[in-house]
């Protein structure tokens, strides 16, 4: 081998282990930022169920004075209706 051959052979070494060593370290940092994201969506999961549960609760509690708004408007218009009639 010629003394050119050499140090281009030495060159690309040194260029594909520097090109290893960036790759590792592009890995390890994308391996960080995935779980970062799944920490991230797992929160927001337990958020979203937090509140699926707070508007359960909410519905259960408001359902009952609904139903009895409902009801209660229904009958004052059957007495404002027999009113008119009767008059």
């Amino acid at each position: 081998m010629t003394t050119v051959e050499v140090f281009w052979l030495s060159l690309l070494s040194a260029l594909v282990v520097v090109d290893l060593i960036i790759l590792i370290m592009l890995g390890i940092l994308l391996i960080k930022i995935v779980k970062s994201a799944q920490r991230i969506a797992d929160k927001a999961e337990k958020a979203t169920d937090n509140i699926s549960e707070l508007a359960s609760a909410i519905g259960k509690k408001v359902a009952p004075v609904a139903i009895s708004t409902a009801i209660s408007a229904f009958f004052r218009r059957g007495r404002k209706s027999r009113k008119s009639k009767e008059d």
